[in-house]
């Protein structure tokens, strides 16, 4: 096991933003090129992440942890999101800050990835 770097932890953060605007099944599709799984791949990010992406992908996320481990777990029932939450509220106050909408904005729902059921 290598260390993460500030630089490899920020790319595999980038990864699971770019997942959540384009679903994959799995986030390590995205780190294929796109002559490997031409649906899911993204040359982009496989370049960007390196050769042995999908295995330090799989390492980041068995060791990313952005919850305090002293308060305990809820349930999964009414907290169905409670480890990634403040991860989502942090992106949420960041993205409000980086973008500024021009007058003349819509946004139309077909735009948005459906993922219910």
């Amino acid at each position: 096991f290598t260390p993460f770097t500030i630089d490899e932890i920020m790319k595999h953060i980038a990864t699971y933003k770019f997942n959540g605007l384009s679903p994959s099944p799995q986030v390590e599709m995205k780190l294929c090129t796109q002559e490997e799984d031409p649906i899911q791949g993204n040359n982009f990010i496989a370049s960007a992440i390196g050769p042995n992406g999908i295995r330090r992908q799989c390492e980041f996320k068995s060791f990313m942890s952005i919850v305090d481990p002293r308060y305990q777990t809820p349930s999964r029932d009414t907290h169905p999101n409670w480890k990634a939450e403040p991860f989502a509220k942090h992106a949420n106050v960041v993205n409000m800050q980086a973008i500024i909408p021009g007058e003349n904005c819509s946004i139309d729902e077909q735009t948005i990835g459906f993922q219910g059921k």
